[in-house]
């Protein structure tokens, strides 16, 4: 049976106790690894300057989390409408949990429902056993 992975790195499988098709079950394999979740935006220029008001407070709700390592945020050099910000965290859970609080969801969730529709948390391979 060929493995596969979910966009958030989770291997899953059937779920045979499921009575939905194609249900399936998360087996947790990234959990205990560094995660960067890199988030990028098309901003246009006259928004510009508020985007880069509610990244900065975004950034500084996400750093006040355990588990937070650091963020960036970022202005494309070649496309000066896409921006990115780019957290490192413990592990996903952290992350997650990050997100979670009631001050993430008044600040953060509205930022990144504005993000770029992708996959967004990566695992750095030095940290993998591939």
């Amino acid at each position: 049976m060929k493995t596969i992975f979910n966009r958030d790195g989770v291997k899953v499988k059937p779920d045979p106790s499921s009575s939905l098709p194609g249900q399936v079950r998360a087996e947790r394999v990234w959990k205990d690894h560094p995660v960067i979740v890199i988030s990028r935006f098309r901003v246009p220029p006259e928004r510009t300057e508020g985007f880069v008001g509610q990244a900065r407070a975004a950034i500084e709700v996400l750093s006040s989390a355990d588990g937070f390592r650091s963020a960036d945020l970022g202005r494309n050099t070649d496309e000066p409408d896409l921006w990115t910000i780019t957290t490192r965290w413990r592990n996903v859970g952290s992350y997650r949990r990050g997100l979670g609080s009631y001050e993430a969801k008044l600040t953060v969730a509205p930022l990144l429902s504005e993000a770029v529709d992708e996959p967004s948390a990566y695992i750095d391979p030095d940290d993998l056993t591939l």
